[in-house]
């Protein structure tokens, strides 16, 4: 009908200005005419906005619903469906800021009251987190694993006894510079109401609904910007100055764990020096003598009492800092230097020679990297 409307206007316009009443009222005739098309597209736009919109919006299937697991800290999300059954109920069992650990539990009544212990529940765990984007150890993991068909993300499970349990692990895209968005899900039956081709249905609704996602924030960064230290020991600053060379600061994952280093060229040496871990109480105790064999020694490292070893890979001489920051607080360092000695020369010095211009080359390296951090 404003279609009809629209031309019926333009016809009306162009009749008069061929009669020739110009100005103002012809000028009124068209806007209004343009005005009215104008009106016509909008509203196209807003029935074609609708239709993407509903698209967009995928309805939950009747019978399922969807949970969504999210590690703020991270920025990693993760979204699935499953049948509801009897209802799911979500307890966080999250132990530190590297993971977020759901636990959803439905209890399902077996029909002869069983007073089996768990008889009746069905549990899936999730665990958002990351992994280093390894590609010989992901490659090694599907050789040792069976991978998981039907989900968008390469999905590994291992090898359960039982046709009531499933461990599954899958690798979403990449996160930081060298990491890799991860989601776990453990899936286990203990209902004697369940019955196998049920929970096979659970387990594939799961694999092929399941979406990652790295979230464009976060918590790694402080408000103004500086990098944090997992355990709330440091902050540092994205640019950090060492052996005279400015260099950009990073975050990089060790064992699920996002951790500060930095990279950087020192005359002829690559060097590359940042935290690795904690350790606890017993392990500094103990750290000396556990790496006597490696040559362990005390020292300094910013102001504060360290431990260290060095080891070597050729001609790339490497060494490992316990720091004690405070009581209860052993921050590890990992400093090493490639470039100035060729590999016999260094295999020399570690095996026979006087270690101690190395040991200072990377306790140096290491007591600069932490003075550029702030103590929180």
């Amino acid at each position: 009908m404003k279609k009809l409307t629209a031309a019926f206007a333009l016809l009306m316009a162009i009749g008069l200005t061929a009669c020739g009443d110009s100005g103002s009222d012809s000028k009124s005739e068209s806007s209004a005419a343009e005005s009215t098309v104008s009106d016509s597209k909008d509203d196209t736009a807003v029935f074609e906005s609708e239709a993407e919109s509903s698209e967009q919006a995928e309805e939950v299937p009747e019978g399922m619903e969807e949970h969504t697991v999210t590690n703020e800290y991270l920025g990693i999300s993760c979204k699935f469906s499953m049948p509801k059954l009897a209802g799911w109920t979500e307890e966080d069992r999250t132990r530190d800021k590297s993971e977020k650990y759901i636990q959803l539990k439905s209890e399902i009544e077996a029909a002869d009251s069983s007073n089996n212990y768990n008889s009746n529940e069905c549990t899936v765990e999730v665990n958002v987190s990351c992994a280093y984007n390894d590609e010989s150890r992901i490659e090694y993991e599907k050789k040792t694993k069976e991978e998981i068909p039907g989900s968008k993300y390469l999905g590994l499970q291992g090898g359960s006894k039982s046709e009531y349990n499933a461990d599954m692990m899958f690798y979403g895209e990449e996160f930081l510079d060298d990491g890799l968005a991860m989601v776990t899900i453990s899936v286990e039956n203990r209902s004697e109401k369940m019955d196998l081709q049920e929970f096979k249905d659970l387990k594939d609704n799961i694999v092929k609904s399941l979406s990652i996602e790295v979230l464009p924030s976060n918590e790694l960064y402080t408000a103004d910007g500086m990098m944090k230290n997992t355990r709330d020991l440091f902050t540092y600053p994205a640019d950090m100055t060492i052996a005279g060379v400015k260099t950009a600061a990073k975050y990089h994952v060790v064992s699920g764990d996002v951790y500060v280093r930095t990279e950087l060229k020192d005359g002829e040496n690559e060097v590359k020096v940042g935290e690795i871990g904690y350790i606890n109480d017993a392990a500094w105790e103990s750290f000396l003598d556990a790496n006597e064999e490696k040559g362990a020694f005390e020292c300094t490292v910013a102001g504060f009492e360290a431990k260290g070893y060095l080891y070597n890979d050729m001609s790339k001489v490497n060494g490992v800092f316990a720091v004690k920051i405070k009581d209860g607080s052993f921050l590890q360092l990992s400093a090493s230097f490639k470039g100035e000695f060729d590999s016999e020369t260094v295999n020399d010095v570690m095996k026979n020679g006087d270690r101690t211009p190395y040991e200072e080359k990377l306790t140096g390296y290491a007591t600069e990297f932490l003075t550029n951090a702030s103590k929180v």
